[in-house]
């Protein structure tokens, strides 16, 4: 089983808002593995559209944790995602 993680930036002052934050989530569950991000202190179920919202909501960045078969792979469909969305940032 691999781990994979990788910091990124809030981009604006808004956080990661629903849209974005349910195509993260949507990618996430699809995969067998865990997915978790990390922000100011607390940890979020990365499949959980609520939690990774609140949990980015006051930081200006957060880590996400990938931990399965495949981590690099989904890590970066996840992070995509993010990016695509104009709401992070390497």
């Amino acid at each position: 089983m691999g781990k994979s993680s990788k910091v990124l930036k809030v981009k604006g002052p808004f956080g990661v808002h629903a849209r974005p934050a349910s195509r993260f989530c949507m990618a996430a569950e699809k995969w067998p593995g865990d997915v978790w991000v990390h922000a100011g202190g607390q940890v979020a179920n990365g499949k959980s559209v609520l939690d990774v919202m609140a949990v980015i909501a006051a930081s200006d960045s957060f880590t996400v944790v990938v931990e399965g078969d495949d981590a690099p792979e989904i890590l970066e469909t996840l992070v995509a995602i993010l990016i695509e969305e104009g709401c992070a940032t390497l």
